[in-house]
């Protein structure tokens, strides 16, 4: 029981030390000068010995406007979007002419079930030789055992 109670305190000690740390005012970078060409950090190292790259230094200066520095928590939400805008969901979907379907009696239960979302499969294609009445067809009640979600993007 003790040994409980001090985990859950040096979790809440590292959760706060980690959100003070994350909610740092960062220390803005002096400016560049005027018309300044070519790589901003070897400048900044030159100058003002800020080695930024070094990822240590670099999380105590703001490096927003730095363009090799200039993606972060935007750039992994933009590539979220991007990865889950392949999947686009279908209200209706236009039935193809001179088409019958036929449902076993044993898989009637899962189409009429509200609670399970269907996900539409690509056509085959024309080299194909595969029929709906094969034997290799396996009832849709045994689905897949583990199912992989794709990563979703974290803070900075």
């Amino acid at each position: 029981m003790y040994f409980k109670e001090q985990q859950e305190r040096q979790r809440i000690k590292n959760w706060i030390r980690r959100t003070r740390k994350r909610n740092r005012l960062k220390k803005q970078l002096p400016l560049l000068p005027a018309g300044f060409v070519g790589d901003q950090r070897t400048y900044y190292y030159e100058t003002y010995n800020i080695n930024l790259f070094d990822y240590n230094v670099r999380r105590r200066f703001n490096v927003s406007s730095i363009p090799q520095y200039n993606y972060g928590y935007s750039k992994a939400v933009e590539l979220y979007r991007l990865h889950h805008t392949k999947y686009i969901t279908m209200n209706s979907i236009p039935q193809p002419p001179n088409v019958s379907y036929q449902i076993k009696k044993n898989d009637r239960h899962i189409f009429n079930d509200p609670n399970i979302l269907f996900q539409r499969t690509p056509p085959p294609d024309n080299d194909s030789h595969t029929t709906m009445s094969d034997l290799s067809y396996i009832s849709a009640s045994k689905g897949p055992s583990v199912m992989e979600f794709p990563p979703t993007p974290s803070h900075d």
